[in-house]
Parts: C-alpha cells; sequence; structure tokens
C-alpha cells in the first residue's frame, strides 16, 4: 500500500513533464521495495512467498526472456540491446501510455493481494498482460 500512492503521484507529475524518478529513483525504490517486503514477510502473516514471487515475476521474466533471446542470438547475454519490455511497450505506444501500462504491473499486484484473490489467478492474468504488452504488431 505504501508504494501505491507515490506512485500515483509520480505518475501524475511525470505525466504533466514536472518530475522524472530516473535510474537512481528506481534503483532506489526497488531496493527500498524489497527491504519493506522482507521485513513485512518476517513481521505478518498476512504475505506469502507466492506473493513476494508475483511482486518480481515480471521483471524476472524479462530478464530470463532476454538472457535467453540473446544467448540464442549472439551468444552475449549481457550484451545491451532494446528488447527489454519498456523499449517494446514504447514502439507501439506513446511515451506516456508506455508509463501508464507498465504502471499497472505493481498496481494490479498490489491491490489482488491486497483483496486476497486467488495466486493462480493474479499469475495468469500478470503473465496475460506480460504477453500482451510484448507482442509484436
Amino acid at each position: 500500500f505504501l508504494f501505491i500512492i507515490p506512485i500515483i503521484f509520480f505518475l501524475i507529475l511525470n505525466f504533466s513533464g514536472k518530475c522524472f524518478i530516473g535510474d537512481s529513483g528506481s534503483n532506489f525504490m526497488s531496493c527500498l521495495f524489497g527491504i519493506m517486503l522482507i521485513r513485512f514477510y518476517y513481521n505478518h502473516d498476512e504475505i506469502f512467498a507466492d506473493h513476494i514471487f508475483l511482486m518480481v515475476f515480471i521483471p524476472s521474466v524479462d530478464a530470463a526472456r532476454l538472457f535467453i533471446k540473446r544467448i540464442f542470438k549472439n551468444g552475449l547475454p549481457f550484451k545491451a540491446d532494446t528488447n527489454h519490455i519498456h523499449h517494446l511497450v514504447l514502439s507501439k505506444y506513446t511515451y506516456k501510455k508506455t508509463i501508464f501500462l507498465l504502471s499497472m504491473f505493481p498496481l494490479i499486484t498490489s491491490i489482488t493481494i491486497l483483496f486476497k484473490i486467488e495466486t493462480t489467478l493474479i499469475f495468469l492474468g500478470l503473465l496475460i498482460y506480460y504477453m500482451f504488452l510484448i507482442k509484436k504488431n
């Protein structure tokens, strides 16, 4: 819940061109998010390991997809390219729509966990949403 309000706040500021999180901000948020998840997991009975898995599912799947694709393509899995999910979505949509579509992953996951929706349904929904975003036109 703590991340929903700042993400919405930064989305509004980003759409109006007044603020940009950048690499440092996203790295900071990732570290903070990880620390909070670990602490919350150890201190509460409401969050389970599968919820944490769902929180990191999309970045993990995207990294694995790129790693495998790069190995089969040129054998260099750590070489930079423009096949990340944000590049693929940006090639199809405007900048503002890309930010909105990619911001839906943590929001949807957080809200569905908050309302105690079945983990398998959340997983399938995230996977379908991910596949929709990376598909080629």
